[in-house]
């Protein structure tokens, strides 16, 4: 028979369990619980950057169309050790990366636009014919995928991959004014002026119509000129919220913080080499060269990396 304290004990344990998320994100090969739906690179539904051939095409080994310097098999490479303490690299050559390890390396989140639409059609052009890889992908209807554990260096943001995690977003991209090259992808706008997401079919996207969170267009001047783009899809902002909130938890090198100018504007522009290597907090590809615009304006900041109770 259960004593009185032993059935409190297994009651709170019930509902502790009861209450935990099923869903969970790869870190050193822990599976970390993570309160959104995210679809991993264990999962058979996932998509898996660790295959050494393309994934579409599991005949083919190369991709198809490499950048510069990956015409090879793995689309990832080891995380390096450098800028750890003596104590830490000793542990991570002998034992490998651990969640502890990992959190003392990871120092930048870098926030992408795929130009892609859907994250099927991203993963493609990313594996299987440019040899790249990106931590997550995050679909129109918000699903996260996790395409590499974290403690892999994947090819998504040049100088930054060796300390960062990187995130491609379902979306085609921001245009110069007038350039309407994005508006085959989206219905026409509603009495608020949102708009329901709509790539081709054939570009593997989810079923339904996921409208933006917020209607009309976002400009912005980057890098010089100007830019426009309509919003992410309201799904996609809820899974970010999440997303942000359990990196800087699991990470406390990377707080919720993203460059600012000398007058608490948002940046659009390139961080300085040497304010690059010693930021911390989640960054735009734009930060990092000035041939990326991504996110881009309509990335809505204030939103993701507001606290939250």
């Amino acid at each position: 028979m259960f004593g009185r304290r032993s059935l409190i004990l297994a009651g709170i344990c019930g509902l502790l369990f009861s209450c935990q998320s099923p869903y969970a994100i790869i870190v050193a090969g822990e599976a970390v619980p993570f309160d959104g739906k995210v679809v991993t690179f264990r999962d058979a539904a996932g998509y898996d950057a660790n295959l050494k051939t393309c994934f579409f095409d599991r005949g083919r080994i190369l991709p198809s169309n490499p950048a510069a310097g990956c015409d090879v098999a793995p689309r990832f490479r080891v995380r390096p050790v450098v800028g750890l303490s003596a104590e830490t690299v000793a542990r991570v050559e002998k034992d490998g990366w651990d969640r502890k390890s990992l959190g003392e390396k990871i120092t930048q989140f870098v926030v992408h636009y795929d130009v892609c639409a859907t994250s099927q059609r991203c993963f493609k052009v990313l594996h299987d014919i440019r040899g790249l890889s990106v931590h997550f992908l995050l679909d129109i209807d918000g699903t996260l995928y996790q395409t590499l554990d974290l403690q892999e260096r994947a090819r998504h943001a040049g100088l930054a991959n060796d300390h960062s995690i990187g995130i491609e977003i379902a979306h085609i991209g921001a245009y110069p004014p007038g350039d309407v090259s994005w508006e085959f992808c989206y219905g026409s706008p509603d009495s608020t002026g949102r708009r329901s997401v709509q790539p081709p079919v054939d570009w593997g996207g989810p079923a339904g119509r996921y409208r933006t969170a917020r209607g009309g267009l976002f400009e912005a001047r980057i890098h010089g000129r100007e830019y426009e783009m309509p919003d992410y899809s309201e799904a996609q902002y809820r899974t970010l919220e999440r997303l942000f909130d359990w990196v800087a938890r699991e990470f406390p090198r990377v707080p919720k913080k993203t460059p600012l100018t000398s007058s608490g504007d948002f940046l659009w522009e390139v961080l300085p080499p040497d304010e690059l290597k010693t930021f911390r907090g989640f960054i735009g590809h734009h930060h990092l060269t000035k041939s990326k615009t991504d996110p881009g304006p309509a990335f809505d900041w204030a939103r993701v990396l507001a606290d939250r109770p």
